[in-house]
Formats: C-alpha cells, sequence, structure tokens
C-alpha cells in the first residue's frame, strides 16, 4: 500500500498485462459465471412466458431477475478491481461487496451519472457527424437536398 506515482497509461498498461498473464484464470472465472447468469436468464425468460402469474414459480423468477442483476454489476465492478489490484477474484468480490455497503447511493448514483454522460455524448457525437455528413454531401453535389 505504498504511494506511487503512476500515470493513467502506466495502469491501464499494468491493467491489461495483469488481464492477459497473471489474472488470465481470474478473467475466465468472471466470464464463466457471467455466462452462467445469461443462461439462467434465458431460463428464466421462458419460465415467465410458461408459468401462471400466480403461481411460486413465478414469484421465483421475479427474485431471480433482481439477483442476476445484481451479480452481474457486481462482476463487473469486481473485474475492474482485479485488473487495477491483481488480486484474485474470490478477494476482489470480497472487497467490491464491502465497497458496495459502505458506499451503495453514492456508488449508484455515480455510475448513474456517468453512464448518461456517455449516453448523451455519444448522441451528440453521432448528431454532430450526421450534420457534418449533411453539410458536405450538399456543397459536394451541388444540391439543395444533399
Amino acid at each position: 500500500h505504498e504511494i506511487e506515482q503512476f500515470s493513467s497509461q502506466d495502469t491501464s498498461d499494468l491493467a491489461l498485462s495483469r488481464a492477459t498473464a497473471s489474472s488470465l484464470g481470474t478473467v475466465c472465472l468472471g466470464g464463466l459465471i457471467l455466462s452462467t447468469v445469461r443462461i439462467l436468464q434465458y431460463i428464466n425468460e421462458f419460465a415467465k412466458k410458461n408459468i401462471r402469474r400466480n403461481s411460486i414459480f413465478y414469484f421465483i423468477t421475479a427474485c431471480f431477475s433482481c439477483l442476476d442483476g445484481i451479480i452481474s454489476v457486481l462482476n463487473n465492478y469486481t473485474m475492474i478491481y482485479v485488473g487495477i489490484s491483481g488480486e484474485s477474484f474470490c478477494s476482489s468480490a470480497v472487497f467490491t461487496t464491502k465497497l458496495f455497503r459502505r458506499n451503495l447511493v453514492f456508488g449508484l448514483v455515480n455510475d448513474i451519472i456517468t453512464k448518461s454522460i456517455l449516453f448523451i455524448g455519444t448522441i451528440m457525437i453521432a448528431l454532430f457527424c450526421g450534420f457534418a455528413t449533411f453539410i458536405y454531401a450538399t456543397h459536394s453535389l451541388q444540391s439543395q437536398y444533399g
């Protein structure tokens, strides 16, 4: 836990080298967990379509829908922590869970704001590129309709 002066490029390079070398098994375990959750999501969706709404199985599938979302989010943050720290999957999952317990509301608000800003930025860039293409096509084709 020494204070080290790394740039963000050094941190990214170090995380990439850890992910492809010493933490490859951890990345594979995270992928296995996510693929298992995805398979269970498909089974859950199939079960929701074929089960009556007042059945106990429908309640179980609704609870699992909430649980698989939590597992997916925790797995993503666990993988990020593995890339930064180089620790094992289990110790990273414990740290991530403790982090969520301490900062749940702030973390969720921060995550929602970050995703919203990235989404708005993506829309703005797409609109700008479309408008620039329209202007370029209008001037190069000598047409008022582009």
